[in-house]
């Protein structure tokens, strides 16, 4: 009876759920105004993502260099101006020029040609070092929290011997869309499911024998006893 026993208990099914966290704030990235190639576009993330991020195109035949905001003075040269015969200065067309040979081993990041570069908190750090991860990943959030502070940087473009450069900014506003995955419903009865297929024939079949093995042993006990009262 015990082996019947354990062939009629029903298993709970556990159904595989990992908990996923949000992010509290949506991250609002803009740029100041300036002047690019046609070839060169940046796209911004929609305001109401989680993980903003600059989207950097480069449509040109030449692979646009992205520098760190300390490499300027590294990469553009003061001109100094030259000296006549009467010991005049000439008048400079430039008070600076790019030093082009120092450009590619000063550069964080290389786009090809008809490649895209995604700049975030993740790899921002490498262009301005004190850029940080201010969002907060986490399963609740309070009714009421406090926007972080707006982080502002700007980096350099080099494209054909020509540098830009791109101011940034980093604002944050609450996450409308914050819904961490939870597992409430993780466990339930097989007995609660609806079963169908070969799955409702297996579910028959052992069902079927259990009856039959439980009808066996009772006919079994019933005969022993009948045998112990004729003696």
């Amino acid at each position: 009876m015990v082996l019947i026993g354990g062939i009629l208990s029903l298993p709970h099914q556990t159904k595989a759920c990992e908990p996923q966290p949000d992010y509290w704030f949506a991250e609002v990235y803009s740029i100041g105004g300036m002047l690019l190639p046609e070839e060169i576009d940046i796209k911004l993330s929609p305001r109401d993502s989680a993980k903003g991020y600059l989207l950097i195109h480069n449509n040109a035949q030449t692979p646009l260099y992205v520098l760190p905001h300390e490499a300027r003075a590294a990469v553009l040269v003061t001109e100094q101006p030259s000296i006549t015969q009467d010991g005049l200065a000439e008048e400079s067309t430039s008070d600076e020029i790019l030093s082009i040979d120092q450009v590619p081993a000063l550069a964080a990041y290389v786009v090809t040609s008809e490649a895209a570069l995604r700049l975030d908190t993740q790899n921002l750090p490498r262009l301005v070092s004190y850029i940080e991860d201010r969002n907060i990943l986490d399963f609740s959030r309070p009714g009421l929290v406090y926007l972080p502070i707006a982080q502002r940087g700007e980096f350099h473009l080099v494209h054909d011997e020509q540098i830009f450069t791109v101011q940034f900014t980093i604002s944050y506003a609450l996450n409308e869309n914050f819904n961490p995955e939870t597992c409430a419903k993780e466990i339930e009865p097989v007995a609660h499911q609806e079963v169908t297929g070969s799955e409702g024939q297996t579910s028959l079949f052992t069902s079927t024998i259990a009856f039959t093995l439980i009808c066996i042993c009772t006919l079994l006990t019933l005969y022993q006893l009948r045998k112990q009262a004729e003696r």
